[in-house]
């Protein structure tokens, strides 16, 4: 008896673990194939609005359009079709899930972001503490001629000087006041660039502040 048990251990063993290899597979591929339709839609929407004879300012400016244009759309039609079911939920950060869900400035920076990349530029995000919360608004910046400048996507806004050029995080700290004028009536005016950050070590508590002290210590603050 004690051998047949042995035996049907060993082959159940097997089973479990032909079972995880199995659903490992299966994720790779589901994954893969998620990222390669993505980047094929990103890809498309650049493409169907950028060209070749722009200056880098246009492609970002066209690419904000773009985003916005894109996100609220689909939004405001399919708003109360919510997306509330299993892979919603774990694949919120997806693509089609923001078309269908998105509308708020987290998702609109993570796709603005991505989009500017795709056209060429490089680009981050950066969040904005509003009446004491981390993240109460997230734009992206985008780095043209050098100069890193801020784009929010969820309003279709860049800040402009009076040179023409677009404005920095850095400027819009600076003299927040000289360019306020140029929001909407919908935006909210304490996401004003007071205090703003590019990175978020606090998301993994104890972890994430021990790595970004060593990295500081080894590599300098900035690219840490």
């Amino acid at each position: 008896m004690s051998v047949g048990r042995r035996v049907l251990g060993v082959a159940l063993d097997a089973r479990v673990l032909v079972g995880l290899h199995a659903a490992l597979l299966v994720s790779i591929a589901h994954l893969w194939m998620r990222g390669e339709y993505e980047d094929r839609v990103f890809e498309r929407l650049v493409a169907a609005v950028v060209r070749p004879e722009m200056d880098e300012q246009q492609k970002a400016l066209a690419v904000l359009h773009a985003v916005h244009e894109t996100i609220e759309t689909r939004n405001a039609v399919l708003r109360e079709r919510v997306v509330d079911h299993l892979a919603g939920r774990l694949f919120e950060n997806a693509l089609d899930v923001i078309l269908i869900e998105g509308g708020q400035c987290g998702d609109h920076s993570m796709v603005l972001t991505r989009a500017l990349q795709v056209a060429g530029l490089e680009a981050r995000a950066v969040q904005m503490n509003v009446r004491g919360t981390w993240g109460g608004h997230i734009v992206a910046e985008a780095k043209i001629d050098g100069r890193w400048v801020a784009l929010d996507s969820l309003f279709d806004l860049a800040f402009v000087k009076p040179n023409g050029e677009l404005a920095t995080v850095a400027e819009l700290h600076a003299d927040w006041e000289a360019f306020a004028d140029q929001v909407p009536d919908t935006y909210d005016r304490d996401a004003s660039y007071r205090d703003y950050r590019r990175t978020n070590w606090e998301s993994v508590p104890v972890l994430m502040p021990a790595a970004k002290a060593l990295m500081t210590a080894t590599l300098g603050s900035e690219a840490a």
